[in-house]
């Protein structure tokens, strides 16, 4: 049977090396390459993968050619600014028929006091 004094004497028979690695931030920043196979130069884009696994005519704006789209970004422009226009045109009716009202109700008051004056004298 060993001994607790055999026990504390006894050399060690294992070594413990304990090693570390700086902590960097760098690779949390930088997306992960999960790419697989060959890839093209450049930054992978939404529309190259729109275009491999969606149909020609279901992508935004695919039946039209390019005068048709001048067309459209055309009419779209014309018809923004004749709403902007016409928003415009109600805000100032809107603070011309306030403003109207206001000088009614001043005639009105000034008519009622000259009124209430005028029977104050008799």
């Amino acid at each position: 049977m060993i001994t607790a004094e055999e026990i504390l004497a006894a050399q060690p028979t294992y070594r413990v090396r304990i090693e570390e690695q700086p902590f960097r931030w760098q690779p949390l920043f930088t997306p992960a390459d999960v790419s697989v196979g060959v890839r093209p130069p450049g930054p992978a884009q939404h529309y190259e993968f729109l275009r491999m696994f969606s149909p020609e005519l279901t992508r935004p704006y695919a039946a039209f050619n390019q005068d048709e789209l001048l067309l459209i970004t055309v009419e779209t422009l014309a018809t923004t600014l004749a709403v902007r226009a016409g928003v415009a045109g109600i805000r100032s009716a809107r603070k011309g028929i306030k403003q109207g009202r206001l000088e009614q109700l001043r005639r009105e008051i000034a008519a009622e006091i000259a009124t209430i004056e005028a029977q104050r004298q008799k």
